[in-house]
């Protein structure tokens, strides 16, 4: 199980000027005490990998934006699993969520339900920059 919510270490625009999108950087915390993990033999009733993205706001469906694979070495409770991936501009509230993606007893993929480890940030429009004030004055007589 997801321990906790997820956080989001960082959002940058990519450009200085205009944003073309940004960089989102996620970390998660996951338990993997008693999980069997995904491999070239055991393909079923496993855990496989994680996937990063959003929430779409009209659906609220899942849009998977980046994966994260697992590898045998996780045990026990692993903190500061991460993820990057590009997005672009997008205004007004994102969530962003992770899944964790398994096999059931047939192989068939099941995912973790995304609205329980989520994080939500408002993108707003970069704001205006080289602004400059002039004032005048009139000299009353």
């Amino acid at each position: 199980m997801l321990l906790g919510k997820l956080t989001i270490i960082s959002i940058m625009a990519l450009t200085g000027s205009t944003v073309d999108g940004a960089i989102i950087n996620m970390t998660w915390d996951y338990d993997f005490t008693n999980v069997v993990i995904c491999t070239n033999s055991v393909t079923t009733n496993c855990l496989d990998h994680f996937e990063a993205g959003t929430i779409d706001q009209v659906s609220g469906k899942f849009v998977s934006s980046t994966t994260s694979p697992i590898t045998p070495l996780f045990t026990g409770v692993v903190k500061n699993i991460m993820v990057n991936f590009n997005i672009t501009p997008l205004f007004g509230q994102t969530t962003f969520s992770i899944i964790a993606v398994g096999k059931d007893f047939s192989g068939t993929r099941v995912t973790s339900d995304p609205t329980k480890s989520t994080a939500v940030f408002n993108f707003g429009p970069q704001p205006p920059s080289n602004m400059k004030i002039v004032v005048s004055f009139s000299l009353i007589p």
